[in-house]
């Protein structure tokens, strides 16, 4: 193999397109589950529903939005944190794979900036689980001002990384598929 043929093959990502239909195949109804069980726990207090709670940011405010909700948002609120888990697996694949593949289509700023966001993912990952354990804590009153916190930072993380992700994938994934020889080389 050539030197350049081996550059080529060193830098292709593996494209297991079959785990990515799977994850994104159950995406679709984890969210969609996790979409209803939420709208029950919107309320004054809590707007957003779990997102309210996400956001909290101190324990204070963390207690407001637990009070606001009666044993059977609670029950729901529960299941949702364990279903998050499989939300976590499922997002991660769905939007790291596209990262990574998109990356590999080409040189430049595109292709780093794609590498990096599969890194950050990743990452991503990492934050929401700790995220979704602070969250079941407290739920279970072992909530804590510095729990608060770091459930309110992971939250950040997730959802900044959750749209820089998505807006590189169809950002350079639109480039690539309208200007098929431009987005190759930025």
């Amino acid at each position: 193999m050539s030197a350049a043929g081996t550059a080529c093959a060193a830098t292709s990502a593996p494209r297991p397109r079959g785990l990515f239909l799977l994850a994104l195949a159950a995406a679709v109804p984890i969210s969609v589950t996790l979409g209803i069980l939420n709208q029950p726990l919107q309320n004054a207090t809590s707007p957003q529903g779990v997102v309210s709670l996400e956001l909290a940011g101190s324990l204070q405010r963390q207690a407001a939005v637990l009070a606001s909700w009666q044993e059977p948002e609670k029950l729901r609120l529960a299941f949702s944190i364990g279903l998050d888990f499989a939300c976590v697996a499922t997002f991660l694949t769905t939007l790291a794979l596209p990262c990574l593949w998109l990356a590999g289509a080409g040189g430049g700023f595109g292709a780093k900036l794609g590498r990096a966001l599969y890194r950050v993912v990743l990452v991503m990952g990492a934050f929401w689980t700790l995220q979704n354990i602070l969250l079941a804590a407290a739920l279970f009153g072992h909530g804590t001002a510095l729990a608060a916190q770091a459930i309110y930072g992971c939250a950040l993380v997730k959802f900044t990384a959750m749209g820089a992700a998505s807006l590189y994938i169809v950002l350079r994934g639109g480039m690539l598929l309208l200007f098929p020889t431009r987005g190759r080389n930025t």
